[in-house]
């Protein structure tokens, strides 16, 4: 049995361990999270609430003075179509808001970190865009 990736088709035979790789969990993403941004020299407060344009957001990690952090969204298996355009939305809004008030936000969405390198990609991403963190 095969599957798409992109453009090409993937046998799992032909992977290491003959299988594919393991998705990762929202768990062991916040966790992956947590300890990338703790690395970085970000200490975060858990469960911080914030405003997004007309949107109230609880942050899962989030440092006031350096008003940095993120927020892991774990895919609504029921309305995924509907809930990924709402994620784009606010990830849009959070971008404004970036340029704006130089608050960062790094917002994950299940359904575009997969795996533990997606995700490691996704942060690298993020703390490679950052101004200097004082």
């Amino acid at each position: 049995m095969s599957r798409d990736e992109g453009n090409r088709r993937i046998d799992p035979a032909s992977s290491p361990g003959g299988s594919f790789a393991e998705r990762l969990s929202p768990d062991r993403a916040r966790q992956i999270l947590g300890a990338r941004f703790s690395n970085a020299g970000v200490a975060l407060d858990p469960a911080v609430a914030i405003t997004v344009g007309d949107t109230d957001l609880v942050l899962d990690g989030y440092n006031t003075k350096r008003r940095i952090g993120y927020r892991y969204i774990a895919a609504d298996r029921e309305n995924n179509e509907e809930h990924a355009e709402s994620v784009h939305e606010l990830a849009e809004s959070i971008a404004r808001m970036a340029y704006t008030q130089q608050e960062y936000i790094l917002l994950v969405f299940e359904g575009d970190v997969p795996t533990v390198d997606a995700l490691e990609r996704r942060i690298d991403g993020f703390f490679a865009s950052l101004p200097p963190l004082s």
